[in-house]
């Protein structure tokens, strides 16, 4: 098993885990409440979003290394490879080619 496997491995178990689920959308609700609160001090609320952002940075990193996982475990095609195209920060394809 590669480290990528294993570590998807652990990514699946913490996301499928009722504790975790449970502490990630207590920490989400409190931070919320942050926002709500209009007398809330300006420090507070940009912590409260440094911790959402956080939050949120965390389950897509879990949520990728499920994902390169299962393309690693997945057959690979003869002769043809299954990476996708390089893209632009806006999507589009490096290779110049438009559909304008």
């Amino acid at each position: 098993m590669t480290e990528k496997t294993e570590k998807a491995t652990r990514a699946e178990a913490l996301q499928a885990s009722k504790l975790f689920q449970e502490y990630h959308q207590e920490t989400v609700e409190e931070q919320v409440k942050i926002f709500e609160n209009t007398d809330a001090k300006m420090e507070d609320t940009s912590e409260a979003h440094a911790m959402l952002r956080a939050l949120g940075k965390l389950k897509a990193k879990m949520a990728r290394a499920v994902t390169a996982a299962k393309l690693e475990r997945r057959p690979k095609l003869k002769g043809r490879s299954r990476q996708l195209p390089r893209r632009d920060g806006d999507g589009f394809p490096l290779n110049g080619v438009t559909n304008d």
